[in-house]
């Protein structure tokens, strides 16, 4: 049986890290050096370890992944963990130059102390708040929520999305994110008439599909949400240009909407088995004349009608 627990460790490198995240997520409690230096010292032991992490013959063979993918996520987090102890060691220092009586000196200590001050909300800001891995344990019960995307197609990472967000708010809005400045190949309200359908077709009765053209947080204000969900394939690929999203949804309208309040972000992650599906994905398979690959990201029935949407232009 100990084997069987032990396989976690021996999967592909993008299913690890889902894993990764996962483990991650249940010790969000833990401040982010302790739980690194105890996740890298548990790992090192797998991955250097004299004894086998598989003892039964059948599952010898996974015994290079499986130490492989431990290495791999230890040196990880030690490269965190030194970075965290450097930029404390540099506070530390700086902090009592600061108080002497040389002006060029406190200006020094000063910048130091900004500096690191700096690093940590950076960290702060791009680490993996607000995550909530598949499946899902961590999404709250409400009453409004937002999920924002291109839906450029919608495909089944999307739709499980939904079904998840379904299950836990009275309402969810599908909010067809479009920029009215750019041309598309397939418009957005082509787009949310297609999701409109998926929806319907998986049950889902309280996903509402629209297209908003500029600031999405505008779009939820107006409708009460609480939060905007936002799905990631995994956070190495996904997570700072959505950290970067986020703070356009936090400044946004503390700028041009004084009266507003910040729209909250969450972050989805996508189900393992999924994290290959991707909109862009899609549309490359069908450009490349690979139907059955794209129709095996879409949900079933859909086929047919995505394929028509995005067939290449000059396809007959």
């Amino acid at each position: 049986f100990l084997d069987f627990d032990m396989m976690v460790l021996a999967r592909s490198s993008s299913d690890f890290d889902a894993y990764s995240l996962q483990v991650r997520a249940e010790y969000l409690h833990v401040w982010p050096p302790i739980y690194w230096a105890a996740r890298a010292r548990f790992l090192e032991g797998a991955s250097t370890s004299p004894s086998p992490i598989f003892h039964s013959e059948r599952f010898q063979h996974l015994e290079p992944v499986a130490r492989a993918n431990c290495a791999r996520e230890a040196r990880a987090l030690r490269g965190r963990l030194s970075k965290a102890l450097a930029a404390g060691s540099l506070f530390a220092a700086c902090l009592p130059l600061g108080l002497t009586g040389n002006s060029l000196v406190r200006s020094a200590a000063a910048g130091a102390i900004a500096l690191a001050a700096s690093a940590s909300a950076l960290h702060w800001f791009f680490a993996q708040r607000g995550f909530a891995p598949f499946p899902y344990a961590a999404v709250p019960a409400g009453s409004v929520a937002i999920f924002a995307a291109s839906f450029n197609p919608p495909h089944i990472g999307h739709l499980e999305l939904l079904r998840a967000l379904s299950s836990r708010y009275e309402a969810v809005h599908a909010v067809v994110s479009c920029n009215p400045s750019k041309a598309y190949a397939v418009t957005p309200e082509e787009r949310r008439a297609l999701l409109a359908v998926m929806a319907q077709t998986a049950g889902l009765a309280n996903v509402k599909v629209a297209v908003h053209e500029g600031y999405v947080w505008r779009y939820a204000h107006a409708v009460g949400a609480e939060c905007l969900y936002r799905g990631i394939r995994s956070w190495s690929a996904d997570g700072v240009p959505e950290r970067t999203l986020e703070l356009l949804n936090i400044v946004g309208p503390l700028l041009l909407a004084p009266a507003g309040r910040p729209l909250r972000t969450r972050l989805l992650g996508a189900d393992p088995r999924l994290a290959h599906v991707s909109s862009s994905a899609v549309r490359r398979a069908l450009a490349a004349g690979d139907t059955a690959r794209a129709v095996g990201m879409l949900p079933a029935g859909f086929g047919s009608s995505v394929a028509r949407l995005y067939a290449p232009v000059g396809a007959s």
